[in-house]
């Protein structure tokens, strides 16, 4: 009887220069994500940093229907992916800011219910000075990125100091 042996592989092109996006093995390899809150996230971050989220323009990009859309939006939101603010004009809401993380670091100064990845386990929610710790090494880190990524370090900073 002969061996068999698995020689499956992945190709991957090394000589990708542009249009690219680098994603963090543990959102596509999540296990407490829907497919469709993967392939939402995976779509927003592929944007770049300075692009204008309009929620209804985005999701007629999508391969979502309105439903599916909506409720994969809410499920990054409820992770803590996703920020929404409102912007307001007295009593009348005039529309929405969206703030985007590759990290689900959201909901710091409420009760969290953001879960740290570790070996692809969630773990019991990270503590206040936990998530600060985290948000200070990504703004050590932005410190060599854009002028846009060093304000959205100083943004979470400012949240949590609140």
């Amino acid at each position: 009887m002969a061996d068999f042996k698995n020689t499956s592989l992945i190709l991957r092109r090394a000589d990708i220069t542009k249009n690219f996006t680098i994603i963090p093995n543990y959102i596509p390899q999540s296990k407490s994500l829907s497919a469709d809150a993967i392939y939402l996230l995976v779509l927003v971050l592929s944007k770049p940093a300075d692009w204008y989220y309009v929620k209804t323009q985005f999701w007629r990009e999508t391969v979502l229907g309105r439903e599916k859309f909506n409720k994969a939006w809410k499920e990054l939101e409820k992770a803590g992916y996703i920020k929404s603010e409102k912007i307001m004009n007295g009593n009348l809401i005039r529309g929405y800011n969206y703030i985007i993380s590759d990290s689900p670091i959201f909901g710091i100064t409420e009760n969290s219910t953001n879960r740290e990845v570790v070996d692809n386990k969630r773990t019991e929610p990270q503590s206040t000075e936990e998530q600060r710790k985290d948000i200070q090494i990504a703004q050590s880190v932005y410190t060599g990125g854009s002028e846009h990524d060093k304000v959205f370090a100083d943004y979470l900073l400012s949240k949590i100091n609140s």
